[in-house]
């Protein structure tokens, strides 16, 4: 659902989400596995630790970020991603 804000500003919008829906199949063994799932996620499941979650991400955001920006990533740009 979206609903308007007011006048527009240079440089804004004037939609904003108000709310989202999801549909099943919500239990993560019904999700089908996208293709390159493995090239993304490559050491499979994220652990359950929120710190070992967080560095698995970066492991992944790093590997994925080189790629796209064709240049190794600095802290500060990980960081951004990672919040």
């Amino acid at each position: 659902n979206v609903k308007e804000t007011g006048k527009k500003k240079p440089g804004s919008t004037i939609l904003q989400r108000i709310s989202v829906r999801l549909e099943g199949p919500l239990d993560r063994k019904d999700w089908p596995l996208v293709k390159n799932y493995e090239q993304i996620f490559f050491r499979g499941e994220a652990p359950v630790a929120d710190g070992e979650r967080r560095k698995y991400a970066r492991e992944i955001l790093e590997r994925f970020v080189r790629k796209a920006f064709r240049r190794p990533a600095d802290d500060k740009t990980l960081d951004r991603f990672i919040k």
